[in-house]
């Protein structure tokens, strides 16, 4: 199963128990929403390439009483109908969870009128606006149970990497995060499918006498103080590491919580430069170019214990 079929089988299993439950999309289809629409017709809406209109779609079911997932590419909901998602969703704080595919740069050759780079600043600014960052299938079923029990509005990131699931089943996910790997030496706090280059580069770092720690964070709204303390645990160094513009994004949130600290551990914010990526914008091309393989997270991470220990001496 991929992750648009997590999302998709999660919904009809949702739909067979909740009268309430629809589905919008854009134009866009996957194997399971066909079958969907097969079964229930009059429960799956398809408004065209019409992403503004979408938004207010979605809103004005959920005020008449439907849960809506509203699906389609993550760069075209988030950016193109974020006024709509604002005052049509996020104002009445609606039960509408947008399922956005291809964040980050799963669209990559497509250049910026695809890639996902900012959606996760812009969604964080909106008051009411749960985020789901899942790594794996098996993940992704988990974030669209909690989205939907969030009961509000929602933004779900659907990768489109076929990945082997690290998350069980009966996994407890409830605190929004997950305690992959410890370590005393550094906390690694990666979202999305970045977290299985996380973990290859902890493997790595071990071979070399260093103990990461490395928490895959899916929840990134609301992650609250508390919840980032627990994350972080008692390691000396915090490296953040998302596939995504570094600015206002993960790393910033939790960098802002760091600095309400009297005392914190240095972090390194890990990601995609502030700049927009054209030509051939490949995944492995930016990962092996800024630095996001596993080799890349160990030198980085490297480097920057190489400089804690400086200031600390």
């Amino acid at each position: 199963m991929d992750f648009r079929d997590s999302v998709f089988e999660t919904i009809r299993d949702l739909m067979r128990v909740d009268p309430a439950v629809m589905v919008v999309t854009n134009d866009m289809g996957a194997m399971v929403l066909d079958q969907i629409r097969e079964a229930w017709p009059e429960r799956v809406v398809n408004v065209g390439i019409a992403e503004q209109n979408m938004m207010s779609v979605c809103g004005g079911l959920a005020l008449g009483g439907r849960k809506v997932f509203g699906f389609g590419i993550a760069a075209h909901l988030m950016s193109r109908g974020w006024e709509q998602i604002k005052l049509d969703i996020c104002v009445p704080n609606l039960p509408v969870v947008l399922v956005g595919v291809g964040p980050g740069l799963a669209y990559g050759s497509d250049g910026p009128t695809h890639h996902g780079t900012e959606d996760v600043a812009l969604a964080s600014t909106l008051p009411n606006m749960a985020i789901f960052n899942p790594c794996d299938p098996v993940n992704t079923i988990q974030c669209v149970r909690q989205a939907y029990d969030w009961a509000g509005p929602g933004y779900l990131r659907l990768d489109k990497e076929t990945i082997t699931p690290i998350y069980a089943q009966e996994d407890d996910v409830s605190a929004g995060y997950k305690v992959f790997r410890d370590g005393d030496d550094v906390t690694v706090l990666s979202t999305g499918v970045l977290t299985h280059r996380a973990l290859a580069a902890a493997a790595a770092l071990a071979e070399r006498g260093v103990e990461a720690r490395v928490v895959d964070v899916f929840r990134l709204k609301p992650l609250d103080g508390a919840t980032l303390e627990a994350a972080i645990g008692e390691a000396p160094r915090v490296v953040t590491v998302e596939e995504h513009n570094t600015t206002n994004a993960f790393g910033a949130r939790v960098a802002v919580h760091l600095a309400t600290r009297t005392s914190a551990p240095p972090l390194t914010p890990l990601g995609l430069p502030d700049a927009f990526l054209f030509g051939s914008a490949s995944r492995p091309w930016a990962h092996d170019t800024y630095g996001l393989t596993p080799q890349g997270l160990v030198e980085a991470i490297m480097t920057a214990l190489s400089r804690h220990e400086r200031v600390a001496r």
